[in-house]
């Protein structure tokens, strides 16, 4: 996977020296069962907060990071704020820019983001053919329930519940697939996704695709046959991955 997705692992910094006098209160001051408070809150909430903003797109792809100004606007030091930043770097949202060492935004380019489906199909294609046959009809059934109001409500130019339902539905067969590592790999793949999701916007022709995929599969999982709901999954990730790029493409991103 290219920069853009793949971080790059960075030593994490920051002196208690920098903190704040709230900060330095708050790494020692003592809990019940005379536990302390973690030191690093305050990078978690930094880093939480920081991740949503770029998942969000409220930081674009390609901007730039200014410690001094989140610094501020966090209410905290830079010390935590590095170490958030540190994180982010290391999961690939955050690229340090070579020429002057400063922090930006990761970007998002078509390469990347086949990349980014084609190992999502990988794992979900494993999971898919682990999973077939263990999965009750009711559940599939169930989500069957939803899918005639995803599609009155995308006719009516709204994404929301095909996005709200999006990775529950997917994770009927992964959640069966009896492999913690896949899970957690794909648990972790799905921030990125919907980062993606923010930046591409209401794609309503793709989402009705998207739909289509999803009946198929649900009729892979009530009517399973060897390698049949991996053959459907895989045409529905690989597809929304083809569509995805192209979006982006679109957009025509310096970077």
């Amino acid at each position: 996977m290219d920069k853009t997705i793949q971080g790059r692992t960075r030593r994490r910094s920051g002196k208690a020296a920098d903190a704040l006098p709230s900060e330095r209160a708050a790494q020692t001051r003592t809990m019940g069962w005379g536990e302390t408070e973690r030191s690093d809150n305050l990078a978690q909430r930094a880093y939480l907060n920081l991740r949503d903003k770029i998942i969000s797109c409220a930081l674009r792809p390609g901007q730039s990071v200014v410690e001094a100004e989140l610094a501020r606007e966090f209410g905290i030091s830079r010390s935590p704020l590095r170490e958030a930043l540190g994180r982010l770097e290391e999961e690939g949202f955050v690229v340090e820019d070579g020429h002057n060492r400063h922090r930006r935004v990761a970007g998002i380019s078509p390469a990347g983001v086949r990349q980014l489906y084609e190992l999502r199909s990988v794992l979900e294609c494993y999971a898919a053919n682990r999973a077939e046959g263990l999965i009750p009809t009711k559940t599939v059934v169930d989500f069957e329930r939803q899918f005639d109001q995803i599609r009155t409500d995308l006719e009516r130019g709204d994404s929301r519940t095909i996005l709200d339902t999006d990775f529950a539905f997917h994770s009927i067969y992964i959640s069966r697939c009896g492999n913690q590592l896949v899970i957690d790999q794909l648990s972790r793949l799905e921030v990125h996704l919907r980062r993606l999701w923010a930046f591409v916007g209401n794609r309503i022709e793709h989402n009705m695709l998207a739909l289509e995929e999803h009946t198929r599969i649900a009729d892979a999982m009530k009517n399973p046959v060897p390698g049949g709901l991996a053959a459907a999954v895989g045409a529905h990730v690989l597809g929304v991955g083809h569509r995805v790029a192209y979006f982006v493409e679109e957009c025509d991103l310096p970077y």
